[in-house]
């Protein structure tokens, strides 16, 4: 399984597409803990030790995963965005600088985008 061993934080307020992410995730083999909020995602990474992350970039009641991404940034944790927003969003993608799976996707897109990231990073072995 491509993912086997891995943790992974996954950030995305709607519950539905959290669990559609989640599911796909876990077919391949992932460990995977889901948050809703930015609060709740950086509590998390004080209490686990991810591989790698999909954050969506817009949580609601303006909330972005901006700070979410600086704190993975800053701990050497690679990550992709999952976004339906790219227009209004569009500069804090940018900003962020990672890669985008653009919603609504298949399971596929979403786990060949993380695991191709995950190679360009060293993160995983071809």
């Amino acid at each position: 399984m491509k993912l086997s061993g891995f943790k992974i934080l996954v950030l995305e307020d709607d519950p539905i597409i959290a669990l559609d992410v989640e599911m796909s995730l876990q077919d391949y083999g992932a460990d995977v803990v889901h948050c809703l909020s930015p609060e709740e995602a950086l509590e998390a990474m004080t209490q686990h030790v991810f591989n790698c992350a999909v954050l969506d970039v817009n949580l609601g009641k303006n909330k972005t995963c901006a700070d979410v991404a600086v704190r993975l940034k800053e701990n050497g944790i690679p990550f992709i965005l999952h976004s339906g927003d790219l227009r209004r969003r569009g500069e804090l993608i940018e900003e962020i600088g990672a890669p985008v799976v653009v919603k609504p996707s298949s399971d596929e897109q979403l786990v060949n985008c993380l695991v191709d990231h995950l190679i360009q990073t060293g993160h995983l072995s071809a």
